[in-house]
């Protein structure tokens, strides 16, 4: 029922933050319920509602995208050892066999199919992919490929 409906029917003036009268039966003619105040604060509720689950469904997507899988060996008597990142436009993101946590542990084993051992891995991958060496970085491979990335930019796989 509207405000108008509500003073001259009910005889009652509603307050401002109500915007109308309505009664939670299916056809709204039943005497036994009771009339339900529908206010400007559910109205706002229901839009940010409405707003975040459609800025929920906006922002879940992943997308495909260049990149390249570059694998090095560091000589240096500190850091050295084998390395292996993963660049493309949107970030760098380092996966060694060293202890490998998260989604990079699974990117791994996809990148090192037939493959037992990290540095066997890596010793094929640059000789299959040779860069000329920098540095002193002496073996260098590098490869282009498409990853997978989530809203964030975060890596989630790798194609092959």
């Amino acid at each position: 029922m509207s405000r108008e409906g509500a003073r001259s029917w009910l005889g009652v003036e509603l307050p401002k933050h109500v915007i109308y009268l309505y009664r939670d039966d299916a056809c709204g003619y039943s005497s036994g319920t009771k009339w339900e105040e529908y206010t400007i604060y559910d109205v706002v509720k229901e839009k940010v509602e409405k707003q975040n689950r459609r800025l929920v469904e906006k922002r879940r997507f992943s997308r495909r995208v260049p990149c390249y899988i570059y694998c090095f060996y560091n000589d240096s008597w500190i850091f050295g050892g084998w390395y292996v990142y993963i660049e493309s436009l949107y970030g760098s993101f380092g996966l060694n066999g060293k202890g490998a946590i998260g989604n990079s542990e699974k990117i791994l084993n996809k990148l090192m199919q037939g493959y037992l051992f990290f540095d066997e891995w890596c010793e094929d991958f640059c000789k299959r992919y040779p860069r000329q060496p920098m540095g002193i970085k002496t073996k260098i491979g590098k490869r282009l490929t498409h990853c997978i990335l989530n809203e964030y930019n975060k890596l989630i796989s790798i194609e092959i």
